[in-house]
């Protein structure tokens, strides 16, 4: 019976706010205000508001890198189908490999500015609240 208790009480959804206490009793959890926790670290972070737009932009285009790459494969795969020679598939499909040189350097910059971008902001902001906490200690 008691193992029982204890298999149930693992089972609990968090999201509900249930926890397990030492004691094996449950315990209703406060609901946390989860817009007002994000808005007063948004308030902290406003200061490196370029350094996130930088490291967004960054995600935006690594993001995007993916369904060109399948873009321009799905090309050079359907010349194998047009043309029968290997000077024909020379010509056309070598503008569309240099793409994939392209691509590669859209990659290169772009992990840089979301390694720089939120890295900054993410340090800075932690040094933020790593002070406040200690204030309040």
């Amino acid at each position: 019976e008691e193992v029982a208790k204890v298999a149930e009480a693992e089972q609990l959804d968090v999201e509900k706010g249930e926890v397990r206490e030492d004691s094996g009793q449950l315990e209703e959890v406060e609901d946390i205000d989860i817009a007002g926790v994000a808005s007063r670290l948004q308030k902290y972070n406003r200061p490196e508001i370029v350094y996130t737009i930088v490291g967004y932009a960054g995600g935006i285009v690594v993001g995007c890198l993916p369904a060109a790459e399948a873009i321009l494969f799905g090309f050079i795969t359907g010349n194998f189908y047009k043309y029968h020679t290997g000077q024909e598939l020379l010509d056309v499909n070598l503008p569309i490999c240099l793409w994939f040189i392209f691509l590669s350097a859209c990659s290169f910059i772009g992990n840089i500015c979301m390694g720089i971008g939120f890295g900054v902001s993410g340090s800075r902001l932690q040094r933020r609240v790593r002070v406040l906490v200690f204030d309040k200690i």
